[in-house]
């Protein structure tokens, strides 16, 4: 367990005081119970030891963990490609590689990624789509869902 907390991004949370949360009815008290935690919760993490239940000996560990949400927070756009101006997108970007100057190898895949990129703004709306479950079903249909431009897609609309 030691090198799991040491090796990742985990907090290991100490009771209060140290206080043991099992005492044995032979007088001998130990620490079974871990609170481990995220570096972004453990502000936001409130815990306390509650009196063992019936006289059982293990105190109870109770967590609890105040993070507000508010409504204004930003919401994870996506990709809108159900109102994607597609006509337009094939003009520019058949334009933009025809435009392109690629005498250096090595910009040559920069510049192509960030033009299709500036395109894809231009053309493609981004908003918060609600269900974008049909895209993903059709895409399943047809047998392109994997292909590394749908999954580039989706990776650039978690990005944002």
């Amino acid at each position: 367990m030691e090198d799991f907390i040491d090796s990742s991004e985990i907090y290991f949370i100490e009771n209060d005081g140290g206080k043991p949360t099992f005492l044995s009815f032979g007088g001998a008290s130990s620490h079974p119970d871990l609170l481990l935690t995220h570096p972004n919760l453990s502000p936001h993490i409130n815990h306390s030891l509650l009196a063992p239940p019936g006289g059982t000996g293990h105190k109870i560990l109770m967590t609890i963990i105040k993070k507000q949400t508010f409504s204004n927070d930003p919401r994870i756009t996506r990709w809108n490609l159900k109102k994607a101006d597609w006509a337009k997108y094939t003009s520019l970007t058949e334009n933009l590689i025809v435009d392109l100057t690629l005498d250096d190898n090595d910009k040559a895949l920069d510049q192509i990624v960030f033009g299709i990129e500036e395109c894809a703004l231009a053309c493609i709306p981004r908003s918060h789509v609600k269900n974008a479950d049909y895209l993903q079903a059709h895409l399943c249909r047809v047998g392109l869902a994997d292909s590394p431009d749908c999954v580039f897609l989706r990776f650039r609309s978690y990005a944002w």
